[in-house]
């Protein structure tokens, strides 16, 4: 049971600040909702939230123990952790974890409801024969690499403000990434592991990255006008549990039609898998389609996977121009 007391204490003071918190009742416990999904569960006045097998690492770390209950004599475990009591008392970190729970039990809710779609299987096939079909080239769609376009390349940003000598250094933060970003490694473990062999707090390193982020309001801009006009994807080498917070944390969810990532995949750009993966998450076809990236060699990938042009970026204005160019019509 959960005294009136405490679930006061948490929804109308730890969690106040939090936009989209409510609790319902649940079998004697109290389930927390973050915008409609359920994220976390009190019982007993301790508090429990929702991970997956990418996230649990940050409870494994603190010693927190699992949810579970008896069922027909035997003990049954949830995705939920206990909430290490240091996270409870800081609010702007507790934040945070309210964020990461809450996405990955989004995630979870999206894919439940992609299992009782009982027509995806015919929508894949009907969108492997869009791609194998006749070419066109009239565009109906842009797809864009993340960072170095929309964002800087965040966590090697933070690390070179804080690392001394970290250029140095930068190859051994670019291996430990590479095996993040194809999904080797989840994105907790990644962290721990860069904190871990550049001495930096792993807490600050994860948090700072995401506070220092800022996103090119340039490139939001064009992202708008293309909106009306054509279908938009987003597609990254990088974590997918990073990419969902970063995204939240600007607000820009739906921002794009589709947003594909190399840790889901476990492949990684320049390969033609991934660009693939990509346009059908789009619903498009190769030979309707322009790709954007700050990297040459990701380019000249996606090419070599048929799709129509491609830009390499260099800021906004260029951008718009060499659009133009491909056959985008911006009026």
């Amino acid at each position: 049971m959960v005294s009136s007391s405490f679930s006061d204490y948490l929804l109308h003071d730890v969690m106040a600040a939090v936009p989209g918190i409510t609790a319902r009742p649940l079998f004697g416990a109290l389930a927390l909702y973050k915008d409609g999904i359920v994220f976390g569960i009190v019982r007993d006045e301790r508090v429990y939230f929702k991970a997956d097998s990418f996230t649990d690492f940050y409870f494994t770390e603190k010693d927190c123990e699992q949810f579970s209950y008896k069922s027909g004599g035997r003990v049954v475990h949830l995705p939920y952790w206990e909430l290490p009591e240091d996270v409870l008392e800081d609010k702007d970190e507790l934040h945070f974890w309210i964020e990461r729970s809450a996405s990955v039990a989004e995630q979870g809710a999206k894919r439940q409801a992609r299992l009782v779609k009982t027509k995806a299987s015919k929508a894949a096939a009907e969108i492997d024969a869009a791609l194998s079909a006749k070419p066109t080239t009239k565009i109906r769609a842009v797809l864009f690499d993340c960072f170095g376009i929309f964002f800087g390349q965040l966590h090697e940003d933070w690390l070179a403000a804080q690392v001394p000598q970290f250029a140095g250094r930068r190859e051994e933060f670019l291996a430990i990434a590479e095996k993040s970003d194809r999904g080797d490694i989840p994105y907790g473990e990644f962290v721990a592991r860069v904190a871990s062999t550049f001495y930096v707090d792993a807490k600050e390193f994860e948090n700072g990255v995401l506070k220092s982020a800022r996103v090119n309001g340039d490139m939001l801009k064009v992202l708008n006008l293309l909106r009306p006009r054509y279908r938009v994807g987003l597609l990254s080498n990088s974590s997918k549990m990073f990419v969902g917070r970063l995204l939240a944390r600007f607000a820009l969810q739906t921002a794009f039609d589709s947003v594909t990532v190399s840790s889901e995949l476990h492949s990684l750009k320049p390969d033609r898998k991934i660009f693939i993966a990509a346009l059908k998450s789009l619903g498009v076809l190769p030979e309707a389609t322009i790709y954007i990236d700050d990297k040459e060699r990701n380019v000249e990938g996606a090419l070599a996977a048929g799709i129509q042009s491609g830009i390499v970026f260099i800021n906004a204005k260029d951008c718009i121009a060499k659009l133009h160019q491909a056959g985008v019509n911006f009026q």
